[in-house]
């Protein structure tokens, strides 16, 4: 993104990318109510052949934009590609990362905010059913007013830049507000509340990811960028992965073995889960200062 924008523009142009990626949640929520209101028996059937249409409209963009060439790119594509050549990228993406606290940070606290955001999702639904007794309803809600604070999180994002603060520092804070925002949603029995820690663990969220990108774009080098990038989204991908199976299995584990509301294996999972992202925030924090 850094070689079609400017440095100045970074966070303005994540911040599109943030909103276009999880600001469209609440937006998803009112499109299916039209679909189950208009077509209620073929509800399912519009919805994806909506989202379809969606997806070959930026298809279509993507194959229109004009991008330019750089020298590194040509040279790739003149020698040709192979599997060793990407292992080796990814391989040299992640020493990079490990090597660099500026992009070390911001790429393990996002890979952090995807893990207690797994975790919210995949244990969401029974949460709203077994806890909040609401069902489906109140799952969609929760989610709705995590997207609202997603939303809610880029404009912030921008909001810190007009007061120039340190761009790690509020990838830091962003990253342990959105740790809370899950622990809240952890320890209640009322869905207006549930729905207040989401739009926190949604505030969060997106300042995490407006400011952690921009942290990475504004240090990596060229040269390396998709190798760095590539590295963030594996690893990203790779929690969201584990924790898909494994936030269920711990919560059936350790149902009933903790004392208090603890002892709800859901409640459980869901404050270690808000418990680990703040923790991966304060540690940013500590060593954005050193």
């Amino acid at each position: 993104m850094a070689g079609i924008v400017t440095e100045e523009e970074l966070i303005r142009a994540n911040s599109v990318s943030v909103l276009a990626t999880y600001g469209t949640i609440p937006l998803a929520g009112i499109i299916w109510t039209v679909f189950a209101t208009i077509v209620p028996d073929g509800a399912w059937t519009s919805a994806f052949v909506f989202d379809s249409a969606t997806f070959m409209i930026s298809a279509t963009l993507m194959i229109l934009l004009a991008l330019p060439e750089r020298t590194t790119i040509t040279e790739r594509e003149a020698g040709g590609w192979s599997l060793r050549d990407a292992m080796s990228d990814f391989a040299e993406g992640i020493r990079y990362v490990a090597t660099h606290p500026r992009i070390r940070i911001p790429v393990f606290g996002i890979t952090g905010a995807l893990f207690g955001g797994a975790a919210l999702f995949v244990l969401g639904e029974p949460f709203s059913q077994d806890v909040l007794g609401l069902g489906s309803r109140g799952f969609g809600i929760v989610a709705a007013t995590l997207g609202l604070g997603i939303a809610a999180g880029v404009f912030l994002a921008n909001y810190l830049e007009r007061l120039e603060m340190e761009i790690e520092f509020g990838f830091a804070i962003s990253l342990a507000l959105a740790g809370v925002g899950v622990f809240i949603v952890a320890f209640t029995d009322l869905l207006g509340t549930a729905a207040a820690g989401a739009a926190v663990a949604g505030l969060g969220t997106g300042g995490t990811y407006v400011l952690g990108f921009t942290a990475i774009h504004s240090a990596v080098d060229d040269d390396l960028r998709g190798r760095t990038f590539g590295a963030l989204f594996t690893l990203g991908r790779i929690s969201v992965v584990l924790v898909l199976p494994v936030a269920p299995l711990v919560a059936v584990a350790v149902e009933g073995i903790m004392p208090g509301e603890l002892g709800d294996g859901i409640r459980f999972t869901l404050a270690a889960a808000g418990v680990i992202v703040s923790i991966a925030g304060v540690l940013s924090a500590v060593a954005t200062a050193r």
